[in-house]
């Protein structure tokens, strides 16, 4: 499962209350705040290279998977089933 939330936590509403250049840094801060946080999330799924459901496991192939057979290709996608353990390969 995704670690982001389906909207962005933002309050939108406080764009209206801005009224001078105090109020500017602080929604824009408030902005920058949780977009940093959500785009970290965002990285740390992608750079591992992976994502997961309630029953699989999907990630890129590696050298090592292609050595131990469980791949064709670096790259491909793997998919496991958490349940029974069986895997299915991908191409890309």
């Amino acid at each position: 499962m995704s670690l982001l939330p389906k909207k962005f936590p933002f309050r939108q509403s406080s764009i209206n209350g801005i009224k001078n250049i105090e109020d500017v840094k602080r929604v824009f801060g408030d902005f920058a705040k949780e977009f940093d946080r959500l785009y970290s999330k965002l990285y740390d799924s992608i750079e591992s290279g992976g994502m997961s459901t309630s029953n699989w496991d999907i990630r890129e192939a590696t050298a090592l998977d292609v050595t131990n057979g469980d791949a064709k290709v670096a790259g491909n996608l793997i998919a496991k089933h958490k349940t029974n353990g069986t895997k299915r390969e991908f191409e890309q």
